[in-house]
């Protein structure tokens, strides 16, 4: 059967990485193996402003890092998209919630995603590497009481939980647990991590190189054995989410059967043929400037946005280049288990 063609319309959705620095090591994170991680780059709040100039069509923006409330210039940027009445979205650790709550609430942030895999400081602490589960509570007991203040229903508070092997047993205590013990939580979204293996890896190396000249490497920052999940595992994962299924506090990538939790959990190879709307509606951009399309697996770079205008990378060789790739093969071979290709950019 003929594949769909997707085409590209206007640009509608930024993600806007706007530092590498964070401040824990967590034990799934890709970043922490990237060479990026100690970089000082920060994306210069001038830049951004000259970018939104460019992309009228721009109405939502996700803001993340590294540790987002870490970039120096993070107020005046939350103003900046307030008076342009765009969305905003904010992943953070929750370590600096305390610190800039009122900034969050004042400037209409949409969502804010705070980082929390665990109610078991210890669990937690394992997870993130240091203790941080009473400072992140604290961060979301002022979020809840700055929305009070301004009486606003925003931003929504949602907490995002990786399934890891430290916490995959607790995952309906953890959902009772924040039900009962902590207030103004809209949200659990349960995630998965992410799980490269070297046959992606050397596939999607062949891909880059072939098409565009650069090489592969950020699967590497994925690849880590004691990330991946026994058969036993899985099954127990996958009756947790079973009994979570229709609890109104929990979301999660709906999967029909075990069979398909067992693809996106297990090292087995298995290729996307879905497209990732990304490529088609959304780039990210990096500190330094550089623009992809992928936010996790960089490696394929579009332009960058110190040396040129956004329009023209969006409309570049290299954009149409990947997007072309994606209409005739489908994903590329690091797409595989990808738990994002089904989801739509942004919830409000």
């Amino acid at each position: 059967m003929e594949r769909k063609k997707e085409k590209a319309g206007n640009i509608s959705y930024l993600t806007l990485k706007l530092t590498n620095r964070c401040n824990l090591n967590c034990a799934m994170c890709g970043q922490v193996f990237s060479p990026e991680r100690f970089s000082k780059d920060e994306l210069e709040l001038d830049i951004i402003n000259r970018i939104l100039e460019e992309t009228p069509f721009v109405k939502q923006v996700y803001l993340f890092g590294g540790e987002p409330l870490l970039y120096k210039e993070l107020s005046e940027l939350l103003e900046l998209l307030q008076k342009k009445n765009i969305m905003s979205r904010i992943t953070t650790n929750g370590t600096l919630l305390v610190k800039y709550a009122e900034d969050i609430v004042k400037y209409g942030v949409t969502n804010v995603e705070v980082s929390l895999d665990s109610h078991n400081k210890d669990v937690l602490s394992s997870i993130r590497g240091f203790d941080i589960y009473d400072l992140i509570i604290k961060g979301i007991e002022h979020l809840v009481d700055e929305k009070r203040k301004y009486n606003s229903q925003y931003p929504k508070i949602n907490i995002n939980c990786v399934v890891l092997p430290h916490n995959y047993k607790e995952l309906v205590e953890f959902v009772d647990h924040v039900r009962s013990h902590i207030q103004g939580v809209d949200s659990i979204y349960f995630q998965y991590p992410m799980i490269t293996t070297q046959e992606q890896g050397i596939s999607q190396n062949k891909v880059t190189q072939k098409l565009f000249g650069m090489d592969s490497i950020s699967w590497k920052w994925f690849n880590n054995p004691a990330q991946q999940f026994a058969d036993e595992e899985i099954r127990y994962i996958y009756n947790e989410l079973e009994l979570l299924k229709h609890d109104p506090l929990a979301n999660f990538k709906n999967v029909s059967n075990y069979e398909e939790l067992e693809r996106l959990l297990s090292p087995r190879y298995v290729k996307e043929e879905k497209v990732c709307e990304c490529p088609f509606t959304a780039l990210t951009i990096f500190p330094n400037g550089d623009a992809t399309f992928c936010t996790d697996f960089p490696d394929i770079v579009l332009g960058n946005v110190y040396r040129e205008s956004l329009n023209n990378i969006w409309k570049g060789s290299n954009s149409q280049r990947f997007r072309e790739y994606l209409n005739v093969e489908g994903g590329f071979p690091i797409c595989a288990r990808c738990y994002h290709v089904d989801e739509k950019l942004m919830e409000s």
